[in-house]
């Protein structure tokens, strides 16, 4: 995927994230209430008790487990780095001209070395 969109999406996932968080949340709340000051009315005026909206609720709920389970934005920011570092690890320039580097350091630090045990 392209980098710019993935962090383009971060930050979106971020904001969808904290937005169905706060109005599920609010609407639980306030719903809750509604309904408990609707069966202290019931009690005292001796009528039915209302029923409380299980399909609405499932809902908030589901979208509250769904927001905890999208992942912010520094977890999506590593996911790219990894597939970054994964990409170029897998490019044969890059490994070749690692294993060159590995070479040139290895014969530099025998030299070294061998000049230490020398003196």
């Amino acid at each position: 995927m392209n980098l710019i969109l993935m962090i383009y999406l971060a930050g979106v996932a971020d904001n969808i994230q904290t937005a169905v968080a706060i109005i599920a949340s609010l609407y639980l709340l306030i719903r809750g209430g509604a309904y408990l000051i609707a069966v202290m009315d019931a009690n005292l005026y001796k009528r039915r008790a209302p029923s409380f909206p299980i399909v609405l609720t499932i809902v908030c709920l589901t979208a509250l487990i769904a927001a905890a389970a999208v992942p912010s934005k520094s977890t999506i920011y590593t996911m790219v780095a990894a597939r970054t570092a994964q990409d170029i690890m897998a490019n044969e320039r890059v490994q070749t001209l690692t294993d060159n580097s590995l070479k040139v350091i290895e014969k530099a630090m025998g030299e070294y070395l061998n000049e230490k045990k020398a003196q």
